[in-house]
């Protein structure tokens, strides 16, 4: 009698229904880790523009140590030009940061504000304000206070020649 000897070829691959469960579990754990990553990202471009802004502030006190105040003149009209008017300070740029002239109160205070750049992730989250005493407020309105609304975006365009051209050598 013969020995008849059948072997069963072991299957490589995957069965298209397997294929399909894969993609579904992909497609759920994506929907759920895109809006907070995206979030996370937000946060940290609001913590890196307010460390460009701290960068100013320690600008604005060696001005106030050297000066006696945190205008260029007594009357408090002039104010010296920051090192730093875009955060982040490499990338694409995000914000636009500038003294607010109001709030000078004769040369003995300050306030930084950030105004998001039209058009970049950041541009629905409000502005963030630092003062001569390091305090810092993010998400709030071009007042510097959380009453009422967050800021509007700022064009770029908008911005004087210089800006435009560091905004445009950083993308």
């Amino acid at each position: 009698m013969m020995n008849v000897r059948i072997e069963m070829k072991a299957k490589l691959g995957f069965t298209l229904i397997e294929l399909l469960v894969a993609l579904g579990v992909m497609a759920v754990l994506m929907l759920l880790a895109v809006p907070s990553i995206r979030e996370r990202n937000q946060k940290v471009n609001l913590d890196t523009a307010a460390q460009v802004m701290l960068k100013d502030s320690l600008f604005m006190e060696k001005w106030y140590g050297l000066n006696g105040r945190y205008t260029r003149d007594s009357a408090g009209t002039t104010f010296p030009s920051l090192p730093y008017v875009i955060a982040p300070e490499s990338g694409i740029a995000l914000y636009y940061i500038s003294l607010k002239t109001g709030s000078m109160d004769s040369g003995n205070g300050y306030i930084l504000l950030a105004e998001p750049l039209c058009g970049t992730v950041q541009a629905s989250l409000g502005c963030i304000c630092i003062d001569q005493d390091a305090n810092v407020i993010k998400g709030t309105n071009n007042s510097c206070n959380n009453s009422g609304g967050l800021c509007s975006c700022i064009n770029s365009s908008s911005l004087s020649a210089a800006v435009q051209a560091r905004i445009a050598a950083q993308q």
